[in-house]
């Protein structure tokens, strides 16, 4: 069975809503069976009360993982992240003007396995930016 890595590749010491998120889903999904963890290479904020599996580490990543990278990292640091491996890759869009700011500022080919949006408006500049219909 694949596994699920929420990678964050951002420090640690301020908490965002969206990382709160990743680590709720993360609980959930474990929760469910699923085999899912967090990879934030800073470590787990110490205010962010989670049983959600953690990693400081590179888990190491077979071709059937899902690794999902929120909107807000660019490119070329998703791809300094995944060097040297080819898990499928997932978009977690919490906020597409994230995305956008994003893709603006390093609009390098970056090729999505799928998405995973919040609201309906994000997944249609999902789609938008996509090319995908």
């Amino acid at each position: 069975m694949p596994r699920v890595v929420f990678a964050r590749p951002f420090r640690s010491n301020v908490v965002s809503g969206g990382q709160k998120m990743i680590y709720q889903a993360t609980g959930m999904l474990v929760c469910h069976g699923v085999d899912a963890m967090v990879w934030q290479r800073h470590g787990r904020p110490a205010c962010l009360a989670s049983d959600a599996r953690h990693s400081h580490d590179r888990p190491p990543l077979g071709a059937d993982d899902l690794v999902v990278l929120p909107e807000d990292v660019s490119a070329s640091a998703a791809l300094e992240l995944l060097e040297g491996v080819a898990p499928r890759r997932i978009l977690f869009c919490q906020n597409s003007f994230h995305y956008l700011r994003t893709r603006h500022a390093d609009p390098t080919a970056f090729v999505w396995d799928g998405a995973i949006t919040v609201g309906v408006n994000n997944a249609r500049v999902v789609q938008w930016i996509s090319g995908a219909s």
